[in-house]
């Protein structure tokens, strides 16, 4: 009677497990660096050109974290950032049989190693299984005699310091963008005083966005934070100046962003791709800086100024002088 039951249990199970449709899990690559960008794609063989009904992620992907060199999983779970939307299609394979097909693209901001979890759905009565994968993000390697530089949360407790020395402190770190402000305080009070006596007002010059944004970018230049060992702050000041412009010009609010969601939120509002495609670049090349401990030469520094200059200069309405 016991064999019986035991040969009911293994042909249940064997039921069970050939009665699920086993699609395929494809990553463009097994092994890659933090920041640096891969292909998530899932592949089903399907009986007509209806679409799956597969439950995509919007922003990221959860993945769990496996101990190198065991095949034990922890339960620590990270989240992959999802760099392009998902997007699936029905294409015609071998035989002319029909294959349904959708990806990502995604990216990692930790290393180790970890899984992409299993997918199982139920279509029309069927079960339908993608399996899971797994994946090596590692460091970017730190160049040699270059000191790598944490980040300072916004959380960080300061030491207590008198508010004398406190004003100095804020003075010399945001002194690029207080003098231009204290500028035109004078500027006004000096137009507002002089129309007092005079009947021809004097005529000041408001600087407009465009300008107040590259005068903040050359101040910052000017400081030459990366050869102070400060280049992790000299990035986050210019992501920060390029997303301020961006939101100021665009109406949006881009600061609390990803880079992902600042990409979607600029393409609804009508920039053309290539001009998109130049301010990810600057902004991953940042995120590159503060979350990658990547660490460019002089060079890709001036280089990635020299684009936000020209992306405000494209994106900024032209402006006209009035003549007498």
């Amino acid at each position: 009677m016991k064999n019986w039951f035991l040969i009911y249990c293994v042909v249940l199970f064997l039921g069970n497990l050939f009665s699920q449709e086993v699609g395929r899990t494809l990553i463009g690559r097994n092994q890659f660096l933090i920041g640096q960008q891969t292909s998530l794609t899932y592949m089903i063989k399907v009986d007509s050109k209806e679409k799956i009904p597969f439950k995509s992620y919007s922003t990221f992907i959860p993945a769990k974290r496996f101990i190198q060199n065991s095949k034990l999983g922890s339960k620590e779970m990270i989240e992959l950032e999802i760099m392009q939307a998902f997007h699936d299609t029905i294409v015609s394979g071998k035989e002319n049989e029909l294959l349904w097909v959708g990806g990502y693209k995604i990216t990692a901001w930790d290393s180790g190693y970890f899984e992409i979890p299993k997918i199982e759905l139920s279509v029309n009565g069927k079960e339908l299984l993608f399996p899971a994968q797994v994946i090596r993000v590692d460091l970017v390697p730190a160049k040699k005699g270059q000191d790598i530089y944490d980040i300072k949360e916004a959380y960080a407790k300061l030491p207590a310091e008198p508010i004398s020395i406190q004003i100095k402190n804020f003075f010399k770190s945001n002194w690029w963008w207080i003098v231009p402000v204290i500028i035109i305080g004078i500027g006004t009070w000096i137009y507002f005083r002089w129309k007092k006596v005079t009947k021809k007002p004097v005529k000041i010059k408001v600087l407009s966005l465009k300008e107040r944004t590259l005068m903040a970018i050359d101040a910052l230049e000017k400081e030459k934070l990366w050869e102070k060992g400060k280049l992790k702050k000299h990035y986050i000041e210019l992501s920060f100046i390029i997303r301020s412009y961006l939101a100021a010009r665009y109406e949006v609010n881009l600061l609390e962003k990803t880079t992902q969601e600042t990409k979607l939120l600029l393409t609804q509002k009508g920039l053309n791709k290539e001009t998109i495609e130049v301010i990810v670049e600057i902004l991953i090349q940042s995120d590159m800086v503060k979350f990658a401990k990547s660490s460019p030469d002089e060079l890709s520094v001036l280089r990635i100024s020299v684009l936000a200059k020209q992306i405000i200069a494209e994106t900024s309405p032209i402006e006209f002088e009035n003549v007498d």
